[in-house]
């Protein structure tokens, strides 16, 4: 995210959250719009495409590989999504 903490539609950002609850982490792999439509034609938007790169990097950062896989496309963020991106959010001023 850049300094303003907003979400750019050319990008995509991988967010681990770990839920100390049931001890399960999940893999958030944010998609914009840009990069959603931008690859048309390749691999467009697959599911299994972009698990497999989050899975991939679990693996070469050294992250839980247990972790679950969520595929969030910008403009269908779940509640959770956007409650953790929030909390890291830092007020301007």
């Amino acid at each position: 995210m850049h300094g303003c903490h907003i979400l750019e539609s050319s990008a995509t950002y991988m967010l681990l959250a770990y839920d100390a609850s049931d001890h399960s982490s999940v893999l958030y792999v944010w998609l914009g719009r840009e990069v959603v439509f931008g690859r048309e034609g390749t691999h467009g938007d697959s599911h299994r495409h972009w698990e497999s790169i989050g899975r991939d990097s679990l693996h070469k950062m050294d992250l839980p590989l247990n972790a679950s896989i969520q595929i969030v496309r910008e403009g269908e963020e779940p509640e959770q999504f956007l409650n953790l991106v929030n909390s890291f959010m830092v007020p301007e001023g």
